[in-house]
């Protein structure tokens, strides 16, 4: 078969295993990437001929969820593997967290012996939600015997409201950039290293549990950069795109927990200039509720 230039330019790109800048975490199979991805020199860095690879090249390991939309299909053959069935995950946890194997008892052939007297029945009492926060969070949110509202609008720095612990290598700040409320809101470290992230996080300690609301702002985009905000180690939120001001809220359960807003780049990450947005996050006026 013997093609001319003009019908070799109309074929449609190969489906490559690619980070998929509309879907956070995740590697789809497909044709539909970017043109400049495919030139020579972009060409390592964001293709891969199987989900592995493309996985612990843009996210840092393997397991990534994964997408497949080869040329109409969502199942079919890619050059290390075929895939029968459509993804069921929508987007990563981060800090992935195995759920504990439910254990059923061996059937036996002894009688059982029912116990005399009356059965009793207790009722489940709702024990306190138990999360042993990072080694870098020394200090938490003592809302145990208060039910009045907390605000910290980063006007008097990371230290004047609530006990913000940030990354030390490479640390939020207090700034003018942009806001909600005030002068000033908090902004993840500007020139994140490829593989790097710039995480604020703040722990609580609540009988009752409550809810936080803040506003966020994400001016990220993969696959270049992304964000994410983590409840207790567990992705409950994530952005590959820019964005305005958000209102946002986040259920924080009785016990002991923390939350960590997260901009991070991947470890392929190309020069800054080519990416479009600063790859920071924003975040204001913050607040929490507790539970009555």
């Amino acid at each position: 078969l013997t093609l001319s230039l003009e019908e070799y330019d109309n074929l449609p790109p190969s489906c490559m295993w690619y980070p998929d800048p509309a879907l956070f975490g995740t590697c789809t199979y497909s044709s539909s990437y970017p043109e400049l991805w495919a030139r020579a020199e972009k060409r390592d860095m964001y293709l891969f001929d199987d989900h592995e690879n493309c996985c612990v090249s843009a996210y840092g390991g393997p397991g990534c969820a994964q997408n497949y939309w080869c040329n109409g299909a969502n199942f079919g053959p890619t050059p290390t593997v075929y895939v029968s069935q459509p993804p069921t995950t929508n987007y990563p946890t981060f800090y992935p967290t195995k759920p504990e194997p439910r254990l059923t008892p061996k059937p036996t052939s002894r009688p059982t012996t029912k116990p005399k007297g009356p059965t009793i029945t207790r009722r489940p009492t709702k024990q306190p939600t138990v999360f042993v926060p990072p080694s870098g969070i020394t200090t938490a949110i003592d809302v145990a015997s208060s039910s009045k509202e907390i605000f910290d609008g980063f006007e008097n720095g990371l230290t004047g409201g609530f006990p913000w612990h940030t990354s030390p290598e490479s640390p939020w700040t207090t700034s003018e950039w942009s806001n909600t409320e005030g002068r000033y809101s908090a902004r993840s470290h500007i020139g994140i290293q490829s593989g790097g992230q710039s995480d604020l996080s703040v722990a609580f300690k609540s009988d009752r549990g409550g809810l936080l609301t803040f506003d966020f702002k994400s001016d990220v985009k993969m696959p270049h950069h992304g964000c994410y905000i983590n409840l207790d180690g567990v992705t409950v939120r994530g952005y590959t795109f820019m964005t305005g001001w958000m209102s946002q809220q986040v259920k924080i359960p009785a016990g002991d927990s923390v939350v960590t807003f997260r901009a991070w780049v991947p470890n392929f990450a190309p020069p800054p200039q080519m990416t479009g947005g600063s790859g920071t996050v924003g975040l204001d006026n913050v607040r929490f509720k507790p539970n009555t």
